[in-house]
């Protein structure tokens, strides 16, 4: 197998990353770039890339991904009781499905394009 010439197929990642409007997987990144003939699909090839998009990103000029595997918990804090009000009010939202007879469930595989088909269905 010929060496990979990580250059452009960095520069292409980031492409790809921009032209969404969510954030999007390393694994997302993959798959397009393994479907564009740009990465063989092995695993070495998902690892180098994931070296490759951190330190571009270290260097501060890839875009950041979506990593579902880690999250960090803290509780919610406010100034005072009106800013903790106007919040609330922000997230507030009724049940869509209330007074409905059917309901409409949207089930997803794998967790990968879950910040996707929000922005896409979240407004209905």
């Amino acid at each position: 197998m010929a060496r990979l010439k990580w250059e452009p197929i960095i520069e292409r990642a980031g492409e790809i990353a921009e032209s969404y409007s969510t954030k999007v997987t390393l694994r997302q990144l993959f798959y397009r770039l393994v479907s564009e003939g740009l990465l063989p699909n092995l695993q070495n090839s998902y690892k180098q890339l994931s070296s490759q998009t951190a330190q571009a990103r270290r260097e501060g000029w890839f875009p950041a991904l979506l990593d579902q595997g880690r999250e960090i918990h803290g509780l919610y804090n406010w100034t005072d009781p009106g800013h903790a009000l106007s919040s609330l009010a922000r997230q507030y939202r009724r049940d869509r499905k209330e007074g409905q007879d059917k309901t409409v469930w949207i089930v997803l595989e794998k967790a990968t394009l879950i910040e996707q088909v929000i922005d896409w269905v979240d407004l209905y």
